[in-house]
């Protein structure tokens, strides 16, 4: 066996998106997030332009929660 890498997916946990399509939680949208597209979840309701940060991958998905600007 040789050394463990993490798939696209798994790298892109813990990185900041941004939301092209709006997203609410019974209909995802879309993300951008190192010059590519993701279908993306949330638990609530996130607008276009706002920032997010990747919490999981679920297949072709991601999970991403809104980022608290301070």
């Amino acid at each position: 066996h040789g050394p463990y890498y993490r798939t696209n997916g798994d790298a892109l946990v813990g990185k900041t998106a941004r939301v092209t399509v709006a997203i609410s939680p019974d209909d995802p949208g879309y993300v951008k997030v190192q010059g590519e597209l993701w279908l993306a979840r949330c638990h609530t309701y996130v607008p276009v332009f706002a920032q997010v940060r990747i919490i999981g991958v679920r297949g072709a998905h991601v999970i991403v929660e809104p980022h608290n600007v301070h």
